[in-house]
């Protein structure tokens, strides 16, 4: 069923959606939280009001599952991809005890996310008015 599904990478353009066929690197890092039954509304709600994130919130929405959160954040640039997302890793799992939730798979810069079809997804103004960084030069179908 998941092959039939829309999907996106977040971590860049690619010729194909293969780490090793990048041509260019978005900055985004994709947060995948699963089997957050029951605390989903109230994540969303902890992260968009969250100080310290806020500002680095592109895209929140909740899974295709109903059962988890696809939140999507700029990267620091002083930092590389898995050093950044094991700060987040950090910062979140002190601030809310979400470490054990979230999905250490999403690593790395290809990765598929599915869409959502949230009726309450968030996305960033700065994001919004720039649509240019939702075109893709990979088929939304197309698999490794």
């Amino acid at each position: 069923m998941k092959l039939r599904l829309d999907n996106f990478s977040v971590g860049g353009t690619f010729t194909r959606r293969k780490d090793a066929a990048l041509v260019t690197a978005s900055g985004l890092l994709v947060l995948d939280f699963d089997g957050m039954s029951g605390r989903v509304a109230d994540a969303r709600a902890e992260l968009l009001a969250d100080t310290h994130l806020v500002e680095s919130l592109a895209l929140l929405f909740v899974s295709p599952s109903g059962d988890g959160l696809k939140v999507v954040v700029m990267a620091d640039p002083n930092h590389d991809r898995r050093e950044n997302y094991r700060r987040l890793d950090q910062y979140l799992t002190r601030r809310y005890g979400w470490g054990p939730t979230l999905d250490k798979n999403t690593t790395d810069l290809s990765r598929a996310c599915f869409i959502s079809h949230d009726p309450n997804a968030w996305l960033a103004p700065a994001f919004a008015a720039s649509s240019s960084l939702l075109t893709s030069s990979v088929s939304p179908h197309e698999t490794a």
